[in-house]
């Protein structure tokens, strides 16, 4: 523990005192709809408090005032773009119970039935990054980046605390802590901690533990100083993220699945058997990121940014002549029935430095950047059987990015084992960024970076009061998991060429009095697309895949009723990988109204539809989602109710989820044999101090 401290404080003082080389900090593209639009003229009302006492910190009684405008908070994003602002303390109570990832994101993308389960989006998304990245993805939504760190300026002690009990065993608590040391000197923490409930097979728990699915921490600590002069500033934080869950494979209906009456099945998930009875995946990522700017002079700044990242991620089957009989690894090309565990785990780490100029010239924002990326990884392949016996099996094992058939004696001492490394490697990107803002608030972006010698990216954004429009092109290398994976049951080495993509997206918002609407069209192309087939091997197709996307936002307000809806049509042309709905709609439909002048309250529903297509399966052994060609899921509706309140800063919110369920069907599955949230109810609390 202690060396691990000091080897973080030796790294630190490296990428401090070597500041001029740099990691990026890459625009984030809008390749996934926006979540949910408010209703014209939707967002919470403040309760009413006498205007001659707003900014005191003291009255005449010393009782300390101090509230959501003295306790602010400012994003690295902001002070990157030179548009440093500072947000107060989020009191609204509007969409509070959106408390899980995809209801918070809009439900654009797809799980695997509960919280903290494995994530993808439900359309094309362009990359946001170019290099080898490492690829293993499906849990990132959940992880905190550094543009999520909230930095604080606090006049007082600021803490915050949020709990939700949701149904089924959901649960998610969270807790804030910061105080401004001075007044140029702050340090903070955020600790989150989500955890779920299993869905499939509860009655064969035998205590709580085995009820539990798992979940994942977040855990923050952020500082933030500035010289009086506010010439010199810097952020920095260190961030654990560690995800722990059971794989349970989804749902064993005791045939075959593509002719199982899931009907009956997703009437009773908890007394259903699961593919899988001993296996979880393991992620932790640790990350050490600073950022610091200079201002020699008056519009001329120099910037660096520096991180260190370290990951691991682990599968393990500890029952794995149980998932024989299940036939779950059925689809893999090196499956075997021998073996009683097998593991696949990978060791990543990454030292990213960037720095670069910026600053304002005749109207325009300016940035250019140099970034060096230092990465390797070590992949380790195990298959054990436990007993006295010894059996001897040949299989194909990457070593050392060799490709070897192997020859094994099976024993208790000497299990089957594989290993693939990539000590070192290294990047150089050359970047810039140009803005111009108008004085209608109407704004220009573009953004262009290239690795030499390989990928590029280039993005661009208008936005304007009747028309936004985004685009980007890029071209990009396969991750290190595309290219070269090692496990017990497949492995593959590849050498697969870049990946090209184009997107643009076009929008026309328009208001008029209490009615919004926003007409929208995307549309993608990519090329040599690299995906995972339907036995889990990565692939790249060299033809040409198009994506149409077109979309429409809706919101109206009477009085006090509002609501809001979003529907979007897709279709593609070329090879059939990449299989999206054809059709999505979300709507809510609420109520707003004030009890005894202090509580604020609206109550509502919200309703999701997505129609029946080819989603993709989830192998946990590969972390990644792969080809379906054999059961179309079915499309599903689902409708929530909920109540959010605020009584002076505190929120409070009780929902009721799928309250639909066994009316329009027995249940649901957003990803195969994987079942959906069943009725149930939760509720959720936040309560903000500021002394």
């Amino acid at each position: 523990m202690f060396a691990c401290i000091f080897d973080a404080v030796k790294l630190y003082r490296f990428l401090v005192s070597f500041g001029f080389l740099a990691c990026s900090l890459l625009a984030k593209a809008q390749t996934v709809p926006n979540p949910l639009p408010n209703a014209p003229g939707e967002v919470a009302p403040k309760p009413a408090d006498d205007p001659n006492r707003r900014g005191k910190i003291l009255d005449d009684s010393t009782q300390q005032i101090y509230g959501p405008t003295t306790s602010r908070y400012f994003l690295e994003e902001d002070l990157f773009n030179n548009r440093k602002t500072l947000y107060a303390i989020d009191t609204n109570y509007i969409n509070f119970h959106r408390f899980d990832y995809l209801e918070h994101k809009g439900r654009w993308y797809t799980d695997l039935g509960v919280l903290s389960s494995a994530l993808r989006p439900l359309y094309f998304t362009a990359p946001q990054q170019i290099g080898a990245q490492l690829g293993y993805d499906v849990n990132s939504p959940y992880a905190i980046t550094p543009y999520d760190v909230k930095y604080y300026d606090t006049k007082s002690p600021f803490t915050q605390a949020y709990f939700v009990q949701g149904g089924n065993g959901q649960s998610v608590l969270q807790f804030d802590l910061s105080r401004n040391v001075n007044s140029q000197w702050n340090i903070g923490l955020h600790v989150e901690r989500n955890l779920s409930r299993r869905q499939i097979s509860v009655g064969s728990a035998r205590s709580r533990s085995d009820r539990d699915l798992g979940g994942f921490w977040n855990f923050v600590t952020h500082t933030n100083y500035h010289t009086k002069d506010e010439k010199y500033a810097v952020l920095g934080h260190f961030r654990l993220y560690e995800h722990s869950i059971r794989e349970p494979g989804g749902i064993y209906p005791e045939t075959n699945p593509a002719r199982a009456n899931w009907d009956s099945v997703l009437a009773d998930p908890a007394s259903a058997q699961q593919f899988l009875t001993a296996s979880r995946s393991r992620e932790r990522r640790n990350q050490f990121h600073v950022y610091q700017e200079y201002v020699p002079v008056k519009g001329f700044q120099v910037y660096h940014v520096g991180d260190y990242i370290n990951r691991f991620n682990r599968y393990r089957d500890r029952n794995y002549q149980n998932s024989v009989t299940t036939g779950f690894y059925n689809n893999l090309p090196e499956r075997t029935t021998i073996g009683d565990t097998i593991q696949a785990q990978a060791n990543y780490w990454l030292l990213e430095n960037k720095i670069g100029l910026k600053g304002a010239l005749k109207g325009f924002n300016y940035r250019v950047h140099l970034r060096r990326r230092d990465y390797g990884i070590n992949q380790r392949s195990r298959l054990t059987i436990q007993g006295d016996s010894t059996t001897f099996f040949t299989r194909t094992v990457i070593v050392n990015d060799s490709v070897r058939t192997l020859t094994e004696r099976f024993t208790v001492s000497n299990p089957t084992y594989g290993e693939q490394t990539i000590r070192r490697r290294n990047e150089n990107f050359l970047g810039a960024w140009l803005a111009y803002y108008f004085k209608d608030s109407t704004r220009i972006e573009a953004e262009g970076e290239y690795l030499i010698g390989a990928d590029y990216r280039l993005h661009a954004d208008y936005y304007g009061k009747w028309f936004k429009a985004t685009f980007t092109s890029t071209l990009n290398s396969p991750t290190l998991i595309q290219e070269r994976f090692l496990s017990p049951l497949v492995s593959w080495s590849k050498n697969f060429d870049n990946v090209f993509t184009n997107q643009i997206t076009a929008s026309a918002p328009v208001r008029i009095k209490n009615f919004f609407v926003e007409p929208s069209l995307q549309y993608s192309l990519t090329k040599n697309y690299i995906y995972y087939d339907t036995q889990s091997v990565a692939q790249q197709e060299n033809s040409a895949i198009s994506m149409y996307r077109i979309g429409v936002d809706l919101g109206w307000r009477a009085g006090k009723f509002s609501t809001s809806h979003q529907a979007f049509f897709t279709t593609t042309s070329g090879p059939d990988l990449i299989r999206m709905p054809k059709v999505l709609t979300r709507s809510k439909f609420a109520f707003d109204f004030v009890y005894s002048k202090v509580m604020y309250v609206q109550v509502g529903l919200d309703a999701h539809y997505r129609m029946g297509y080819y989603a993709d399966f989830y192998q946990p052994l590969t972390n990644q989602f792969y080809l379906n060609n054999t059961y179309k899921v079915p499309g599903f509706l689902v409708v929530d109710a909920f109540a959010d309140v605020r009584i002076n800063r505190v929120r409070v919110f009780v929902q009721f989820k799928n309250v639909a369920d066994g009316l329009l069907s027995n249940g649901y599955m957003p990803t195969p044999y994987y079942p959906g949230m069943k009725r149930s109810f939760g509720f959720g609390v936040c309560w903000p101090l500021f002394d």
